[in-house]
């Protein structure tokens, strides 16, 4: 039997009696990178291939004049009825921080508000000990009742309080 070295991973391989001029073994990412291979270098160099494509794409668009139609229609009830997020996060959307001495950890989420303006949202959660708890107001806010979320002037625009956990 013959061997031939994979233009894929470079190993030794034996080639099928079917196909004597086999270049990729039978390993399932070499066969993906050979049919990769081929989508790519059929449509660009035979033309009776791209004839076939083109003859193909019109029959179907006439056979259905009023898909791209439909399609806009569609897509736009569908962008219309889903909440569009005001920001897209990436590597500076948010901080997290902690401070262990005090039990606490937060995280900051920049956005941008109704008409533009850059805000800051901070969701600060701290570990409270209720066996020892007399009911402490929040630390920031020493007049506030307890149990109840206190505002917090972030990023010149109120935002977000503590949740106690």
């Amino acid at each position: 039997m013959a061997q031939a070295i994979c233009a894929s991973c470079t190993r030794l391989f034996t080639v099928r009696p079917q196909s004597p001029t086999q270049t990729f073994c039978s390993e399932p990412e070499c066969q993906h990178r050979r049919r990769q291979a081929w989508d790519k270098h059929k449509p660009a160099t035979d033309p009776d291939y791209q004839a076939n494509q083109r003859a193909a794409q019109q029959a179907w668009r006439a056979h259905n004049p009023d898909y791209s139609h439909f399609y806009r229609l569609r897509r736009k009830r569908i962008d219309a009825s889903s909440p569009q997020p005001s920001c897209r996060a990436n590597s500076d959307a948010s901080f997290c921080g902690a401070d262990a001495s005090a039990g606490l950890c937060w995280i900051e989420i920049n956005s941008h508000g109704d008409a533009g303006q850059p805000m800051t949202w901070r969701v600060e959660i701290f570990q409270r000990n209720f066996r020892h708890c007399d009911r402490r107001r929040d630390f920031d806010h020493p007049d506030a009742p307890p149990g109840r979320l206190n505002p917090r002037h972030i990023g010149g625009r109120e935002a977000t309080g503590r949740a106690h956990v």
